[in-house]
C-alpha cells in the first residue's frame, strides 16, 4: 500500500515534467556541497527554452513560505512561487476561477496572485477572491485567479499557496 500511494503522488508531478533544480528532492549528504552550487538566473531559463527542442513550455519556479493576510486574518507557511505563465503546463495545475498569470504580468511586475483552494477557503471561507487585494509578506497582490484542489504530495498540502509573477 505503501508503495502505491508513493507512486500515485511521484505520478501526480506529470510523467512528461522534468525538474531542475539546485538542490536534490532528498539530501542524503552534505547539505553544503548543494548549497555552494550556482543559483539558476532569468538567463538560464531563457537558453533552456530556446535549445530544449523537444520542451513544449519551460517555467521556472522560485519558492519561499511566507504569510498571506487579508483584514487582520493570516495564514502563515504559505508557499510562495514565482514562475512565468507556463507553470500550468509544467505543473499540471488548474483553475476554477478567474485566469492565471500571463507573460505581461512578469514583464511589467504586476503584484497579481493565484491562490490555492487552501487561501481561498482560509481567507475568503463565504466570499469570491477575484478581485480581492491580499497581502504576501506584507505587500499587496491582487487576486486573479483560484486553483483546483490538489490535495497533499508526501504529507505537504499543495493547496495552501500563492503564485505570483516570476519578476
Amino acid at each position: 500500500g505503501l508503495d502505491r500511494s508513493f507512486a500515485d503522488q511521484l505520478a501526480s508531478l506529470g510523467s512528461s515534467s522534468l525538474y531542475v533544480s539546485k538542490f536534490p528532492w532528498v539530501i542524503t549528504d552534505d547539505w553544503w556541497k548543494y548549497r555552494n552550487r550556482k543559483d539558476f538566473d532569468p538567463s538560464l531559463v531563457d537558453a533552456l527554452r530556446e535549445q530544449a527542442t523537444l520542451a513544449t513550455a519551460v517555467a521556472p519556479s522560485f519558492a519561499r513560505h511566507g504569510s498571506v493576510s487579508l483584514l487582520g486574518q493570516s495564514l502563515s507557511r504559505v508557499r510562495i512561487v514565482g514562475t512565468t505563465a507556463d507553470y500550468p503546463t509544467v505543473a499540471g495545475v488548474e483553475l476554477t476561477a478567474g485566469r492565471f498569470l500571463s507573460d505581461a504580468d512578469s514583464e511589467n511586475r504586476k503584484a497579481v496572485v493565484v491562490i490555492g483552494a487552501d487561501v481561498a477557503e482560509g481567507l475568503f471561507p463565504q466570499a469570491d477572491p477575484l478581485g480581492t487585494t491580499i497581502r504576501i509578506r506584507g505587500v499587496p497582490f491582487l487576486v486573479v485567479g483560484t486553483l483546483a484542489r490538489q490535495g497533499a504530495l508526501f504529507g505537504q498540502s499543495q493547496d495552501l499557496l500563492a503564485i505570483i509573477p516570476f519578476k
